[in-house]
């Protein structure tokens, strides 16, 4: 193998590290978005229909692994103007 030849070689493997790394780090800051909105959404449910309330929507928003999803939640939160029918609309989707 010619040094140019390697040279290449290392180029790609740089390239190649640095896109895991790159890639990595948009999955985390995906995750961690993502927590923020159920954090945001949690305590909205807090102040609209009180902390038990928000407490029984804990487990519900740990499953919730997209933005579309909590902001279905979010909609609820808006939209329902109880905690009973929140909660019904919550267990439904």
């Amino acid at each position: 193998m010619t040094l140019l030849e390697r040279a290449r070689e290392w180029g790609k493997e740089y390239d190649r590290q640095w896109m895991e790394k790159l890639e990595k780090g948009v999955e985390r800051e995906r995750r961690a978005s993502i927590q923020r909105e159920r954090e945001l959404v949690h305590r909205m449910v807090g102040r609209r229909f009180g902390p038990r309330t928000a407490g029984q929507l804990l487990p519900m928003l740990a499953r919730l692994s997209n933005e579309e999803d909590i902001a279905l939640v979010a909609d609820a939160v808006i939209e329902c103007e109880t905690a009973g029918e929140f909660l019904r609309r919550v267990r439904g989707a």
